[in-house]
């Protein structure tokens, strides 16, 4: 069915609910009058922003674009994408099993009906209420649509009177409120607010530009402009990420990696204040800590190494840069290069693990060992503040045990594994007196 011939379906089947619900739209509260529409007639809107990140990764899987519109596996795979967890291809749609959230939201929808309407255009796109009604066909599927209460679904229906500009900001305030909905994802979340911005011609080089848009789009968040300037300070740094590593605008790689980001804009901020001279080293070796996999904390480390002790930053970046240009992937597993875990191995996962997941990176980027260099500097740094003796004596004492001498022959070519050796030696060059 055509857009056409939807809009003249839903305008010949529609009938009024004799009920209007208030919406704010053009700067005032207006009241919109409800209408009761066939379900069939409707159309999931595979660009919602709810799950904008997540469709665009399975899309890059599938090798083509998702449209509900042309073709019923794609309508099936939209609804998993917002109902399902444990997701995978098959055949050629998307699938899952119902997760808890989806079962609350059909197990309400059984248990009390319709709460509040659908936003429809006329040819019957959905612009608000794509989960619920995901969640209605999925049940219209199992009970079927001949008559009954899935068969129907009330709506409110804008007009042309409505824009794209006044739609978005109706939709936004809508969708990123609480409710018995799916709080947005952090990524979408920032999706949405990128957008946002962009509709305000956000300059994305200027922190003023930033400042300012972020007070304009504040309601958005709670009317807390310093919380939406940190999201755009996250955003500012995950597309220059992108940029970085040749993929603009491949927001799918930042699922599970807002965090990271977040922490990068923050420790930015600090460092563009107290060194702006560095900054730039910062930006560039936190962006390889993220290719390395470096956790969030670890990240606010390498800000604290470069600020407190820069001569060590400074050998961090020369080793980094150097592993980086000089590596050669000749797949022979080692200590800085281990082959991938046994899958069969008890591993504990906690909850942060899985929600701030690894970054995809290039084959040819040698993780292993850059992560390995960012450690040993942190563990450095880190040490030095705890200022135990006895216990970093007793921990480098159990770190040498395990290295033996064939794996010390095999590191002797690396030049900070032959610096590290004679900074041992003389340490024990100085101290062998003590205690005779």
């Amino acid at each position: 069915m055509t857009p056409d011939e939807r809009t003249a379906a839903i305008a010949q089947k529609k009938t009024p609910v004799g009920r209007s619900t208030r919406q704010w739209a053009k700067g005032e509260f207006i009241d919109i009058e409800i209408w009761r529409v066939p379900v069939e007639l409707l159309v999931l809107n595979a660009g919602n922003r709810r799950f904008h990140a997540e469709k665009l990764e399975w899309e890059e899987q599938m090798g083509r674009p998702l449209d509900p519109q042309a073709r019923e596996e794609d309508e099936r795979s939209i609804i998993s994408i917002l109902l399902d967890t444990d997701q995978r291809i098959s055949g050629d749609e998307v699938v899952g099993k119902p997760s808890k959230d989806a079962q609350a939201l059909i197990g309400d929808w059984t248990l009390r009906g319709q709460e509040q309407p659908l936003w429809i255009r006329p040819d019957g796109f959905v612009v608000n209420g794509n989960r619920r009604l995901a969640a209605l066909k999925r049940l219209a599927e199992e009970h079927g649509t001949a008559t009954g209460t899935y068969s129907y679904v009330e709506v409110v229906i804008l007009g042309d009177d409505i824009d794209d500009d006044e739609l978005f900001q109706m939709e936004a305030r809508e969708q990123l409120t609480e409710g018995l909905k799916v709080r947005y994802g952090d990524l979408n979340l920032l999706l949405t607010l990128r957008e946002a911005a962009e509709r305000h011609q956000v300059d994305w080089t200027d922190d003023d530009s930033i400042h300012d848009v972020a007070r304009l789009i504040q309601d958005l968040v709670g009317n807390n402009p310093s919380y939406a300037e940190v999201q755009l300070q996250t955003i500012r740094y995950m597309d220059q990420y992108l940029d970085y590593t040749g993929e603009p605008g491949v927001y799918q790689r930042m699922i599970g990696q807002v965090e990271r980001f977040r922490d990068i804009g923050k420790n930015m901020k600090i460092a563009l204040r107290e060194d702006p001279d560095g900054a730039l080293d910062l930006l560039e070796i936190s962006f390889r800590a993220v290719q390395a996999g470096l956790k969030h904390e670890q990240i606010r480390d390498v800000r604290r190494l470069a600020l407190e002790e820069p001569a060590v930053f400074e050998g961090l970046v020369e080793e980094i840069n150097d592993i980086v240009e000089n590596h050669s992937d000749d797949g022979i597993p080692s200590a800085e290069n281990p082959t991938d875990p046994d899958p069969d191995a008890d591993i504990d996962v906690d909850e942060e693990d899985l929600a701030e997941s690894p970054v995809a990176t290039a084959p040819d980027f040698p993780k292993h060992d850059v992560a390995r260099a960012f450690e040993v500097a942190i563990e450095n740094r880190n040490s030095k503040h705890r200022n135990d003796a006895e216990a970093l004596l007793r921990e480098a004492a159990g770190r040498l045990a395990q290295v033996s001498a064939e794996n010390l022959a095999a590191l002797l070519s690396k030049a900070a594994v032959r610096d590290a050796l004679e900074a041992i030696r003389e340490w024990v060059r100085q101290t062998d007196d003590v205690g005779r």
